[in-house]
């Protein structure tokens, strides 16, 4: 009796967790929001691009960032002559739980499908091709 006991409440553990998992994943495109995302390079593997959220007293300097503004809009900062960023503005769409595609307003690049790989609080990989 302890077995079937101890079976039913480990199910009942598992049940919880997965469905806790399942929520928290659904809500990744509302944890990435109005957040500086920090490209570094030096972590990249291929298309797949390492982003670092901004923290107090990190300077992005010479690197390239990204804001997914709440409204729909992003921000896209480049490295620009003289140290200037040059900021590229567009619309960004949620597809599903992990994709999303780009559209800047200049129209110098067409749609541009983004994967979230993974996100852990702090960290964001991305994968797409410019």
């Amino acid at each position: 009796m302890k077995f079937k006991t101890t079976i039913m409440c480990l199910g009942i553990c598992c049940l919880f967790f997965l469905t806790s998992v399942k929520c928290s994943s659904d809500k990744v495109q509302e944890k990435i929001q109005d957040v500086e995302w920090i490209h570094i390079n030096e972590k990249d593997d291929g298309t797949l691009k390492y982003f670092q959220k901004e923290k107090a007293g990190m300077s992005p300097g010479r690197r390239e960032s990204v804001i997914f503004m709440e409204n729909g809009n992003f921000e896209w900062k480049k490295p620009g002559p003289n140290d200037r960023r040059i900021i590229h503005e567009g619309d960004w769409q949620l597809l599903n739980k992990n994709e999303i595609t780009l559209e800047f307003d200049d129209n110098s690049l067409k749609k541009i499908p983004v994967k979230i790989v993974s996100f852990k609080g702090d960290t964001l990989l991305l994968q797409y091709e410019f």
